[in-house]
């Protein structure tokens, strides 16, 4: 399944988070339950810095995994920038 552009507000950690995930793909096991994810995030920076986007992947990772009951280590990152063409893996 994949999600574009899916808006999210929840409480995590006794505050309110919101937000929106560009591109969010689940998978599903063999029971038909999610087992992994891929949250994609897309930039148009031309001078790349993935560290500075690191604590907002890791924030995504923690609400889907709410969302979805998937443990954070099953929950890819992945930043996407469109110039230059380049994507990072967190």
């Amino acid at each position: 399944m994949v999600w574009l552009e899916k808006n999210f507000c929840l409480i995590l950690d006794q505050r309110l988070v919101s937000g929106t995930f560009d591109r969010v793909v689940l998978h599903r096991g063999t029971d038909g339950s999610w087992s992994t994810a891929e949250i994609i995030d897309f930039k148009t920076d031309q001078d790349p810095d993935p560290e500075k986007y690191r604590s907002q992947l890791e924030n995504y990772q923690r609400v889907l995994g709410q969302l979805i009951g998937l443990r954070e280590d099953s929950i890819l990152t992945k930043l996407l920038f469109t110039r230059p063409k380049k994507i990072v893996e967190f």
